[in-house]
């Protein structure tokens, strides 16, 4: 099936399944059969771009990564793990910054792209770093007082069975 999100090209989104229709037809030598198909094209027309697919794929939703910037994540564990997926789903890419030998599999599951991750002994090094790397927000899963860095916490407003439901659907997904 095809849809046009800008209706700037001549044909319509019935025009261009039936003429993709009949080429797959011709190239496959298929019957089309629209209640059992062998194969689903899907179109999507954006402008003069054409974007051709044969399957969807549920992804986690949210803004694409890194439209809304970098930030550091201190990782301590599960909790701050889901705080940082919630960030990135609001298209944030992450700096990890680490204490312990965790690998953080669901967090790099969820990234398109490899985590970078920076060992840390102590929270006192957290300031240094953000200087270095030109940050000015850090998201974490608690309060953390570090002058000229932003804490952000996307879960403060969740319970502690409402922040496990959702790291449950986060693993569930991967």
């Amino acid at each position: 099936s095809t849809q046009r999100l800008t209706k700037s090209t001549p044909l319509t989104s019935i025009d261009v399944d039936k003429q993709v229709g009949a080429q797959v037809v011709e190239a496959l030598n298929k019957k089309v059969s629209l209640k059992h198909p062998d194969i689903d094209v899907g179109i999507e027309i954006i402008g003069k771009d054409a974007y051709v697919f044969f399957e969807i794929t549920q992804g986690p939703g949210g803004l694409p990564i890194p439209c809304s910037g970098t930030v550091l994540a201190l990782l301590d564990g599960s909790e701050s793990d889901l705080a940082a997926i919630l960030m990135m789903k609001r298209g944030c890419s992450i700096i990890g910054l680490v204490k312990d030998s965790n690998k953080h599999e669901l967090l790099q599951k969820f990234s398109p792209n490899q985590i970078e991750m920076q060992q840390i002994e102590s929270i006192s090094q957290i300031s240094k770093i953000a200087k270095e790397k030109n940050m000015i927000s850090i998201v974490a899963s608690q309060e953390l007082n570090i002058p000229n860095l932003l804490t952000l916490n996307p879960l403060v407003a969740f319970s502690k069975e409402e922040i496990g439901k959702r790291l449950k659907c986060y693993e569930d997904l991967y």
